[in-house]
């Protein structure tokens, strides 16, 4: 039974039925949880205000089953002031562990990745470096970090990712898309001083991604290309 309190972040929430609202939850101890809130008339303003994405909490969970029962929240500092393409970041990062992070695995590491990312993103403009090493410190909590030993011990000029493989020296072949030796080398040591590096680590990263991801595009993806046109 969880009934410590701890420091978490809302990921995601919406009604679920009469005066409840369903809550996906990022926190210190327990890994992604989901919750119900129960919004009475005395505690919907006040739940409401507290429970916005982006805010550090405090809470305590109670129940024994995987669907568990927020009790108490407070706001454990002011939101994050996040506005633009930081805004869609953050949005970003949230529907990444919505869509990929097992519930009640516990994950301390990811979640002060998590915790340090949003912090960052209120100080652009380094928003790309933020989300490619958050993406890694995600692959990692998944059990598939990227290793770039082949990358460093080879003498090829260029490789491709497979996913059960990992980077494999290229060979000419056409079903995956090759990245260059050099640019690799440099994400291993987290160089990430030339637009060529910072580039190869976002396709690479999509390419990883999108096959953990399925078909599904993700929401967050599409406000950025929305922004982009519109800009």
């Amino acid at each position: 039974m969880i009934a410590q309190e701890q420091r978490a972040y809302l990921l995601h929430s919406r009604p679920f039925k009469d005066n409840q609202h369903l809550v996906e939850l990022l926190t210190e101890n327990d890994g992604k949880v989901a919750a119900l809130v129960y919004m009475n008339k005395s505690s919907k303003a006040s739940k409401s205000g507290l429970l916005q994405p982006f805010t550090p909490l405090n809470l305590v969970l109670k129940g024994n089953n995987s669907l568990k029962r927020l009790s108490r929240v407070e706001a454990a500092a002011k939101s994050y002031p996040l506005s633009g393409d930081s805004l869609y970041s953050a949005m970003y990062l949230n529907e990444l562990l919505v869509r990929l992070l097992a519930e009640h695995v516990p994950c301390e590491a990811l979640y002060l990745s998590y915790h340090e990312s949003l912090l960052a993103l209120t100080q652009p403009p380094s928003i790309e470096i933020i989300l490619r090493k958050f993406e890694l410190v995600l692959l990692e909590e998944l059990g598939i970090p990227l290793d770039f030993t082949p990358v460093m011990q080879a003498s090829c000029a260029s490789f491709y990712y497979q996913p059960e493989l990992g980077f494999v020296p290229d060979d000419n072949q056409q079903l995956f898309p090759c990245y260059r030796r050099e640019e690799l080398a440099a994400i291993a040591r987290q160089d990430f001083s030339s637009k060529s590096v910072l580039l190869c680590f976002k396709r690479l990263m999509r390419q990883v991604l999108s096959d953990l991801l399925g078909a599904k595009p993700l929401h967050s993806r599409k406000l950025f290309t929305k922004r982009e046109i519109m800009s």
